[in-house]
């Protein structure tokens, strides 16, 4: 620096450069007319005007601190920050999440990308095309503008740890449901099979802690719950894996009450020769023990052995009502090729849902002797 302490051109011009491209960086996609009024807030004591801004827009574009060919939604920083594998496997994922799996927020994310990054509309018919998909069976739509903003909404609420009041105002399958409300701690979007899911915690618990419900059965209205403070992430991510942990319990989505050695039980199924290699299933449901607590790891072990051409497969479940009719109705998915052995009452209960659907299709069935007395 020169004697008297006066700056330089090329300092005060690098000076400018850096608190340019900080303005940018903190204003992804901003205009031009914005970026003149932005910086002057800023930085209001230096030079601002539109040809000093102009000519310090050039020299970022020279040391590629910006591109250099302008963008139309405005100004960012060095489109390089990744590489183009980087940026296709980012699109990819924000389109399977948001066009596939139906989240309003990675669907608009996805479009708005679309149409930033390419340079050409070739460019961004290749960049758009569904190389990959997931072939669940999205039924329940999510582009409604409540279901939007709802969604969206919770987002923070969910990293906040906001406790809120929730109306469950309707139940496809309960004629005489009555409309409810909830007060809750919001802990994670699920998506599962069809829809999407609100995995949350009861503010004031009574026998049920964690509950899974539909969104579209909630009211699409956000109420924050003004006499419980919000509780921060910490308390959220330390209620969240207690909840992922009775998960592992279930089968599907159905979250036990407890996870106790007195509130398990063990099923016991046989399975025939030829869906033997498609079981992946089951060890996949339960790949992971690691949520888990560590007295009830060795109850939740998955025991195999086969029993001629078939494969008996014994593993626990909570003893939960929902987590029961979950596994049922993922066992009854293999047909006459799977036989729930154990517990009695599991075995009476597919027993009778086998025997009313072969009646439909007409089968006729002659009732069991009486074992003879003596």
């Amino acid at each position: 620096m020169p004697e008297g302490g006066v700056k330089t051109y090329n300092e005060l011009t690098a000076n400018r450069m850096l608190k340019l491209a900080k303005v940018i960086g903190l204003n992804p996609g901003i205009c031009l007319d914005d970026l003149y009024e932005v910086y002057k807030e800023a930085w209001p004591g230096e030079p601002s005007s539109k040809g000093t801004i102009n000519s310090t827009l050039r020299l970022l574009k020279e040391f590629e601190l910006l591109p250099k060919r302008p963008n139309r939604h405005g100004y960012y920083l060095t489109e390089r920050a990744i590489d183009p594998d980087e940026q296709d496997a980012i699109l990819v994922a924000l389109r399977l999440h948001g066009v596939d799996l139906g989240n309003p927020y990675a669907r608009k994310m996805h479009q708005e990308l679309l149409e930033r990054l390419p340079r050409n509309a070739e460019d961004r018919r290749t960049m758009a095309y569904p190389v990959e998909a997931i072939g669940q069976r999205r039924i329940v739509d999510t582009s409604g503008e409540d279901t939007v903003r709802f969604m969206e909404g919770l987002r923070p609420k969910i990293t906040r740890g906001s406790a809120l009041r929730l109306k469950e105002a309707r139940d496809l399958y309960d004629a005489f449901f009555v409309p409810k409300e909830h007060v809750v701690y919001p802990l994670q979007l699920l998506y599962h099979d069809i829809a999407w899911y609100l995995l949350f915690e009861y503010a004031q618990p009574t026998t049920t802690r964690f509950h899974v419900i539909r969104l579209d059965r909630l009211e699409p209205r956000l109420t924050v719950a003004p006499e419980l403070p919000a509780r921060g992430p910490e308390t959220q991510l330390q209620s969240l894996r207690e909840a992922r942990g009775h998960l592992s319990y279930g089968w599907g989505i159905a979250v036990p009450d407890k996870i106790t050695p007195d509130h398990l039980v063990r099923a016991r199924v046989r399975f025939k020769r030829e869906v033997v290699p498609f079981l992946h299933e089951v060890r996949e449901h339960f790949r992971s023990l690691a949520d888990i607590p560590d007295e009830h790891r060795e109850a939740a072990r998955i025991e195999r052995r086969h029993d001629g051409d078939a494969l008996i497969v014994e593993l626990t479940l909570a003893d939960h009502v929902g987590v029961q009719h979950e596994f049922m109705r993922w066992v009854a998915t293999w047909g006459d090729a799977a036989e729930v052995l154990a517990p009695e009452p599991m075995r009476a209960a597919m027993k009778a849902r086998h025997v009313g659907a072969a009646r439909v299709y007409g089968a006729q069935f002659q009732p069991t002797p009486a074992p003879p007395e003596g």
